[in-house]
C-alpha cells in the first residue's frame, strides 16, 4: 500500500543553503534550495474517469512556475494538458502512463515540464546527473519511507536511474550551554554523535543577540558538544549582558556536490546506494546500511536523490526527458 503525503516535498539543490535555484543544471548536490522540482497545488473540484477539464486551486506563488508544464501528476495517473495559465485546465490525454483514476477535491497536483531536470550537456558516456533534496515538511514521523520512479522518460532512447544519499546528520533543535562569536557549546549532545558529524551543516541561532544569524559549521567535537563556525557571529558574548542559553537549530548536512552535471557522484558507500531503477512494486528504501532505522523521516529531515540520465549513443538529442519521481510512505503487504 502506498500512502501519499503532501508533507513530503522535492527541492532542487544548491551550493549554499536556503537559496532559490533557478538553473536546473546547477542542481548537482549541496544543500536543499527553496525551489520545488515540481510546482504543486490541489484539485479544486473532483473529476471523474473521463472528464477532460479540471479545476485547480490557485497556488500562493501564482502560475509563473507552471509556464512550461505540459503534464500533471495526480495520484497514480499522469495527465497531458494544454498550457496552464489559470485555474481551469484543458486535458488533451488521460492516463498517459496507462493508469486512469478519478480524483477528489483537495488531491495533490504536481506539474511536469517536458524539459524538467535535464538539458543536452552530457559526458563522453552520454550521461548526466542531477541531485534532488527530499524533505519532510510536516510534523509527523514518516516511517517506511520509500522511493520509486513513477514515470520514466517518454524518450525511448533515454534510461533513468536513481541513487539515494543519506546526509551524515539530520535536523537538530536544542539550547546552548555557552557560546561566543566563533562557537556554540551544547553539553546535552555529548556522547551522542561522532566528531565532525555536523561539519558543513547549517546552524541558525533562534534567540539572544545573534537571533536570525546563520552559520556553516566548520567542526564539531563530541567530547565537549562544541560547534566551531567558519565565520564569526556579529555579537560577542558578554556575561554581564547576555545569557549563555540560546535556542538554535541545525539543518540536515548537505549532500556531496559534483563539479558539473556531467560528473558522476560517489555511490555504493554507507551513505549512498548504487544507481537502480526502482518501481512501485520494487521501491528503494531510505534505510541505507542501517543508517536510517525503520526508514524513518522525522520533521525537517532530508534525504537526497541522485538522478542519472543516459542517452543511447548515436541517436539525436531529444528534449522530452522529464522523469516523475514519487516518494511514498510505503507499507508492504497491507
Amino acid at each position: 500500500m502506498n500512502e501519499l503525503t503532501s508533507d513530503i516535498k522535492l527541492y532542487l539543490t544548491s551550493l549554499e543553503p536556503n537559496l532559490a535555484q533557478s538553473i536546473y543544471s546547477q542542481s548537482i548536490g549541496g544543500y536543499p534550495s527553496t525551489t520545488l522540482v515540481y510546482p504543486e497545488t490541489t484539485l479544486n473540484k473532483t473529476i471523474g474517469l473521463y472528464e477532460m477539464i479540471l479545476e485547480l486551486s490557485a497556488p500562493a506563488s501564482g502560475w509563473t512556475s507552471w509556464a512550461e508544464v505540459d503534464k500533471l501528476s495526480i495520484g497514480s495517473e499522469i495527465i497531458k494538458v494544454e498550457e496552464v495559465v489559470n485555474n481551469n485546465v484543458t486535458i488533451t490525454q488521460r492516463g498517459v502512463n496507462n493508469i486512469l483514476n478519478m480524483h477528489l477535491l483537495g488531491d495533490e497536483v504536481r506539474g511536469i515540464s517536458p524539459i524538467g531536470l535535464f538539458n543536452n550537456v552530457l559526458n563522453d558516456n552520454y550521461k548526466q546527473y542531477r541531485c534532488i533534496a527530499v524533505k519532510n515538511t510536516g510534523q509527523n514521523v514518516l516511517s517506511n519511507t520509500y522511493l520509486y520512479i513513477k514515470q520514466n522518460s517518454i524518450n525511448p532512447n533515454t534510461e533513468i536511474k536513481v541513487a539515494i544519499e543519506i546526509p551524515k546528520s539530520q535536523f537538530v533543535s536544542s539550547i546552548s550551554t555557552s557560546w561566543n562569536s566563533t562557537k556554540l557549546v551544547d553539553t546535552s549532545l555529548v556522547g551522542r554523535y561522532e566528531d565532525n558529524q555536523f561539519k558543513e551543516a547549517y546552524l541558525k541561532v533562534l534567540s539572544g543577540p545573534n537571533s536570525g544569524q546563520n552559520r556553516i559549521i566548520n567542526s564539531y567535537d563530541d567530547d565537549t558538544g562544541m560547534f566551531i563556525f567558519y565565520n564569526s557571529l556579529p555579537v560577542e558574548y558578554d556575561s554581564s549582558v547576555y545569557s549563555p542559553l540560546v535556542t538554535y537549530e541545525i539543518g540536515p548536512a548537505p549532500s556531496q556536490r559534483i563539479k558539473s552535471g556531467k560528473e558522476s557522484p560517489m555511490t555504493g558507500t554507507d551513505y549512498v546506494t548504487i544507481f537502480s531503477q526502482p518501481n512501485q512494486y520494487y521501491p528503494t528504501t531510505i534505510n541505507i546500511s542501517d543508517v536510517v532505522k525503520n526508514a524513518e523521516l522525522y520533521p525537517d529531515d532530508v534525504f537526497y536523490i541522485w538522478v542519472e540520465r543516459t542517452l543511447t549513443k548515436g541517436v539525436p538529442l531529444y528534449e522530452d526527458n522529464s522523469v516523475i519521481l514519487t516518494v511514498n510512505v510505503y507499507v508492504p503487504g497491507s
